[in-house]
């Protein structure tokens, strides 16, 4: 009921926010509605959205490589849930969870359940068993102690790992029974991870799927996931494989990873691409991924921005300051502060169309 009470409380939140920020910019500005959406609104509206949900943020013990364990398994699980604050608890369940034999992880996933489901220390147990034995790991999701939120963290932590162990079986594996019923969201776990494995070879496995579509899709989700770890790579392989409204949409999520790793470095070298590559999408994925680490860097950069996509930029930077990052207060002072004209009009048009549509889909 508690948690119940609080997400409610954090819905009415929001929603007073929008609303408080509708009236800041009545004031402001009195026929704020009556602007038509631009050209290049509606281009930067439409972009694809960042980010595939929580259930698929998979964790990276498969990806990373992993240290010794610094203590015993249980010994680490008690201190834990003793106290979760502990800096590096976690981080010292998930090693010792990689120690653990096959026959140790069924009594490990049940002392999990005794002592409270942990989805970090869930993904971590499934992942080590993917490593020595994935279709037995598969076939444990399956039991009825799971949930269906438990099980597809599960089930995603296996194919992530088996996607980085043994691509060619699990790839294999994705067209047979192992997946009725959640095949495709197991093939974006499995394109997604090959991505952070070996992208070379995840780029020249998709090379060979039959229905274009499919193809472009898949090329699309390795590229999505390259950009977080070499951008640089990410964009050289847009710009040569992809043309027109495809290549500046895709060239943005790079540019959204990038601008997350190093915002000034992404600005530069995105002003030095061809024109039909710097649209406002482009420039407001880059807004994105530079917010998301810190809003001051970001805003550092706008006088460098040229002036016809300064809008768009600011737009999304506002919104993700409000949204993800957590601070709707933040966000209406920048609004504020902004000059009248389009811009303002825009930016908080932007934020309460999006939050709006964030409140539809919860309910």
């Amino acid at each position: 009921m508690k948690m119940s009470l609080d997400f409610l409380g954090y819905r009415l939140f929001r929603r007073l926010a929008v609303i408080i920020l509708a009236l800041v910019a009545g004031l402001v500005s009195a026929n704020w509605m009556r602007w038509a959406r631009t050209s290049a609104e509606e281009e930067f509206v439409n972009g694809r959205e960042h980010g595939q949900g929580e259930i698929l943020n998979l964790s990276r013990e498969s990806r990373a490589v992993k240290p010794p364990p610094a203590e015993d398994y249980s010994i680490a699980m008690e201190n834990y849930f003793a106290d979760r604050t502990l800096p590096g608890a976690l981080d010292r369940v998930r090693a010792a969870a990689f120690s653990l034999t096959a026959a140790e992880l069924v009594p490990a996933l049940e002392d999990l359940r005794r002592v409270g489901m942990d989805d970090e220390i869930l993904r971590a147990l499934f992942a080590r068993w993917a490593e020595l034995d994935p279709v037995a790991a598969l076939a444990a999701t399956a039991g009825a102690d799971f949930n269906n939120h438990e099980r597809m963290v599960a089930r995603y932590a296996v194919w992530g790992a088996w996607a980085a162990t043994d691509p060619d079986r699990a790839l294999m594996e994705l067209s047979g029974p192992l997946v009725k019923g959640y095949r495709k969201t197991a093939e974006e776990v499995f394109w997604r991870e090959s991505a952070w494995s070996d992208p070379e070879r995840a780029l020249e496995n998709a090379s060979g799927i039959g229905d274009p579509e499919v193809r472009q899709k898949r090329e699309d989700d390795i590229i999505d996931s390259l950009a977080s770890t070499d951008p640089a790579s990410a964009l050289a392989w847009v710009l040569e494989n992809r043309e027109g409204e495809k290549r500046a949409s895709l060239a943005a999520e790079v540019f959204w990873g990038w601008g997350f790793r190093d915002p000034q470095m992404a600005l530069e070298r995105l002003r030095g691409l061809p024109e039909d590559v710097q649209q406002n999408e482009v420039y407001a994925k880059l807004a994105g991924g530079a917010t998301r680490k810190n809003i001051s860097e970001a805003l550092q950069l706008l006088p460098e921005i040229p002036e016809e996509r300064q809008t768009a930029f600011l737009a999304e930077a506002i919104y993700q300051e409000a949204t993800n990052n957590h601070n709707p207060g933040r966000a209406s002072a920048l609004i504020v502060d902004l000059p009248p004209g389009t811009t303002r009009n825009f930016a908080h048009r932007h934020l309460a169309r999006k939050w709006a549509a964030m409140d539809s889909q919860q309910e």
